[in-house]
């Protein structure tokens, strides 16, 4: 078994280079996104199963099912692959994935120790502790005492911001035409995609937004996005197939933004299959002088963290650009949202919560994030107001004070 840590300025760049010099065979053990003083550096550490009969690093073979034609792009079976979500197509792979998860957990058995909270300052240590409490992994609690413990005047945030990005949801962020939504089912994707118009029109009321229901095996699901759309005035479509697909993209020349609701993923079935099922990339690279389209995930913290980590790994795109977090009122803790940004380097982009479609989602800026991580207090509340679990919390807290014995 081979090892190996690869570091770019981009993850586009560094999963190339893993499939030049350890070949499509490799396996995806981490990746995170670092400051190294001279800006964002992508770090993505793989391993490669020497044994006899395993393919050899840069023979260019593919994998079973994969083509090595011109249409695959650089990293794509590394993305999909080696993040677990074709596991038949690496013999052993469960097995592997079960050891090293085991691995994993021995090494933060013996690291937890070695973290003695007592030597960070209280102003590190409440935080931490704090961070602890919600549910943040053993390993970004590890990264974050290391920083601190090197310098008693650091903030918790500093190191936070740096392991979990955010890019805001803008014209000025987001500049490509065409971004879809995606997602498992009740995860609220087609609530997040209109909200989401809404703050475009927000930003400029002039732009031209147009909305692609590619998820119409439903019914109720179709006639609830087509009556959000009247409501908003925007212009709607439906797609499903390759020529629907071409169809939407003669009539996207004409709009500022085309917002896509993808369906969810069938079980078993991976992201790249079904954009590649519906003709997703039809319409998305139809123009590629406004940026190729990405996708965005739409999760709910909700979500056990074991779910969530099935679900990226099903998700797992290189078109997969985002993060969109919904029923942020609903949730009780936010440390699989601190968890997921920092293991897989995708951006949070929106904060959905609330009923309503208007004033219900913030971009996600890294002051609101860690107000709700660390306040539970929610984009739009006030700051004696936070939502219903911290609200919950308090009560709880307020009554079990009362209830001790004077």
């Amino acid at each position: 078994m081979r090892v190996k840590t690869f570091r770019g300025t981009d993850t586009k760049s560094v999963l190339a280079r893993i499939r030049s010099e350890l070949g499509a065979d490799a396996v995806i053990l981490s990746t995170r996104t670092c400051n190294d003083g001279d800006g964002k550096v992508c770090e993505i550490t793989a391993a490669l199963d020497d044994t006899p009969g395993s393919s050899q690093p840069g023979n260019g073979s593919a994998a079973p099912g994969r083509s090595n034609g011109s249409g695959s792009r650089p990293g794509d079976s590394i993305v999909s692959d080696l993040l677990g979500s074709q596991p038949e197509q690496f013999p052993g792979w469960s097995q592997w994935h079960r050891e090293w998860q085991s691995i994993k957990e021995h090494l933060n058995a013996l690291m937890k120790p070695q973290i003695d909270l007592a030597r960070l300052t209280p102003r590190q240590r409440l935080p931490l502790e704090y961070l602890e409490r919600e549910g943040a992994s053993p390993e970004l609690i590890a990264r974050i005492y290391r920083t601190l413990l090197a310098d008693k005047n650091a903030s918790v945030l500093g190191p936070l911001e740096q392991a979990v990005p955010v890019s805001p949801w803008s014209q000025e962020n987001w500049p490509q035409k065409v971004h879809a939504l995606t997602g498992p089912h009740g995860a609220g994707k087609t609530t997040s995609l209109i909200r989401m118009a809404f703050a475009l029109r927000r930003e400029d009321p002039a732009l031209k937004i147009l909305i692609v229901n590619a998820d119409t095996s439903k019914s109720s699901g179709r006639m609830l996005l087509r009556q959000y759309a009247e409501l908003a005035e925007l212009e709607y479509c439906e797609a499903s197939s390759g020529s629907e697909f071409l169809d939407a993209a003669g009539r996207a020349r004409s709009f500022d933004r085309v917002l896509v609701d993808l369906p969810a993923l069938a079980r078993g079935e991976e992201l790249d299959q079904l954009l590649d099922r519906i003709g997703f990339h039809v319409l998305a690279d139809a123009d590629p002088s406004s940026g190729y389209g990405v996708v965005h995930l739409v999760l709910s913290p909700l979500f056990a963290s074991g779910q969530i980590s099935a679900f990226i790994r099903s998700y797992a795109s290189e078109r997969l650009a985002g993060i969109v977090w919904t029923k942020l009122d609903e949730a009780f803790s936010f440390g699989s949202m601190i968890n997921t940004g920092e293991s897989t380097g995708l951006p949070a982009v929106a904060l959905s919560y609330g009923s309503g479609l208007r004033d219900t989602l913030a971009p996600a800026k890294h002051a609101p994030f860690w107000r709700l991580v660390f306040k539970h207090r929610l984009p739009g509340a006030g700051a004696a107001e936070p939502h219903a679990a911290g609200r919950g919390a308090a009560t709880n807290a307020r009554s079990n004070r009362s209830a001790r014995p004077s």
